[in-house]
């Protein structure tokens, strides 16, 4: 798969997914982001998700990249799965327990593309930094803390 399929189709499998996910059970609610920054930043961390699969699958079979086809998965699994999730529980507390719980995937997942590639690190980054900021939002949003 080349760079560019890699990209078109982590675009439209996960704003597919979004889009499917939030026309049956409605957007999760907020008051905390205006309804414009998770898509927008996804289209971002999409991508950079999938640059990071490529480069860590890149190379000869191994363990490492054995590993990261694994992580890569689960990744992607716990990453498609959150918004259809969030849309269907409409509970702010089930939106921190997927962040967590996501925010813990891919943190093993950094950690064993850094061994398949330190490349796939770099692209897998921007992720590693949104899911805290996600998940205090998630937290923000279940105190009710701003309304």
């Amino acid at each position: 798969m080349t760079k560019t399929q890699a990209i078109v189709l982590s675009l439209v499998v996960g704003h597919g997914v979004g889009a499917i996910a939030v026309t049956l059970g409605g957007p999760p609610p907020s008051s905390v982001v205006p309804p414009w920054v998770f898509p927008a930043v996804w289209t971002a961390l999409f991508p950079c998700f999938a640059l990071a699969t490529l480069r860590a699958l890149d190379g000869a079979p191994r363990p490492e990249v054995r590993a990261a086809k694994a992580w890569a998965l689960a990744a992607a699994l716990v990453t498609l799965a959150w918004l259809p999730v969030a849309c269907v529980a409409d509970e702010p507390w089930v939106n921190v327990g997927l962040d967590v719980g996501a925010w813990l995937v891919l943190a093993v997942a950094g950690w064993v593309f850094a061994r398949a590639s330190r490349a796939a690190l770099c692209w897998l980054a921007p992720l590693l930094v949104w899911m805290p900021i996600t998940t205090a939002i998630s937290v923000v949003e279940a105190g009710g803390w701003l309304s």
